[in-house]
């Protein structure tokens, strides 16, 4: 099963959909919800055109992905239960659930690259995108000064809280779908206090979050390498 979100940078919902559909054997035919807060009539006859199953609205609740899973016959199969109680656990901690902050899959690795990039969600993207639509995607998130992480650090430096909020949870979707683990948290924390508190987002946080990108920078490369050998 994959959760889309329906507003996504370079690929939407609509257009990731599309791209699932036209992939070869039994991928193919993997079950889609949209996530959306979008009830408007057109855009799920829309969704449903491309290849959309189901729908989920936001922000996403359990019992909302509950109703979805059973809607397209996924609620009995194994790991669904243990998602959903994921869910449940994470809407009581200490940071509000989001439509991104779903479990993702532990590669086998050691353990600190597994905080850094979950190459097997990265290694799906990399199969449904086309190469110059991916490094368009990357770019977003890394490239001085328009990608997200220097566009929420130039927000952070000017102190403008709405700013941080927002470039916190862009940049929290793009890294969940490209499975950049360490920058999702990260991201999420700085998101939960702009949104969420009245508290300043120390400068740490943001020195964390250029650290991390390039931690991670390295780590694609270097996975990159592994897989060309």
């Amino acid at each position: 099963m994959v959760l889309l979100d329906y507003h996504m940078p370079v690929l939407d919902g609509l257009a990731t959909t599309e791209a699932i559909r036209r992939l070869d054997g039994p991928a193919s035919q993997i079950k889609v919800i949209l996530v959306t807060a979008d009830v408007v009539n057109d855009t799920r006859k829309r969704a449903l055109d491309v290849g959309v199953n189901e729908f989920a609205s936001k922000p996403l609740q359990a019992d909302d992905l509950q109703r979805a899973l059973a809607r397209c016959g996924l609620l009995d199969e194994p790991g669904h239960s243990s998602l959903l109680g994921a869910l449940n656990t994470r809407a009581s901690g200490p940071f509000p659930l989001s439509s991104y902050e779903l479990p993702v899959r532990l590669p086998d690795l050691s353990h600190s690259a597994a905080g850094l990039v979950d190459t097997e969600s990265y290694t799906e993207i990399v199969a449904m995108m086309p190469e110059d639509s991916l490094d368009e995607l990357l770019k977003t998130v890394f490239d001085p000064p328009e990608g997200t992480v220097h566009v929420l650090l130039a927000a952070l430096a000017e102190g403008d809280r709405s700013a941080v909020g927002d470039n916190a949870h862009k940049l929290k979707g793009t890294c969940m779908l490209m499975g950049f683990r360490s920058l999702v948290k990260t991201s999420a924390q700085i998101e939960h206090l702009a949104t969420q508190t009245q508290e300043v987002v120390p400068v740490a946080l943001g020195q964390q979050l250029l650290r991390e990108m390039e931690l991670t920078q390295k780590a694609l490369r270097h996975f990159e390498l592994r897989q060309a050998v």
